[in-house]
């Protein structure tokens, strides 16, 4: 991860606020369903944002973030990376759509 943060071009601004996302999980069940879980973002750029959550999310998967502090609007954005920080902390990588 070290090359990817000496190749980024934009600024980074470190804040930490609790927000609100969305995405969508298979279930065994029924298909696809939508959950809603909480993250606490730590740094935020005008294409990405970094956060950390409790769940375990796939590079690739969409997500929706919602809160009105970071963004006046729903904002999609693609898991970039997540890295296991702890058994139930990870950190998220994302860039908006």
């Amino acid at each position: 991860m070290k090359g990817l943060l000496e190749n980024r071009s934009d600024e980074r601004k470190f804040f930490s606020v609790t927000f609100d996302y969305a995405f969508s999980s298979i279930n065994d069940k029924s298909g696809l369903e939508r959950c809603n879980a909480k993250g606490v973002s730590s740094n935020l750029s005008k294409r990405g944002l970094g956060f950390f959550t409790s769940m375990d999310l796939e590079a690739g998967q969409p997500i929706t973030i919602f809160h009105e502090r970071i963004f006046d609007h729903p904002v999609s954005a693609e898991v970039r990376w997540c890295a296991k920080q702890s058994d139930s902390l990870f950190k998220v990588g994302v860039c908006f759509n």
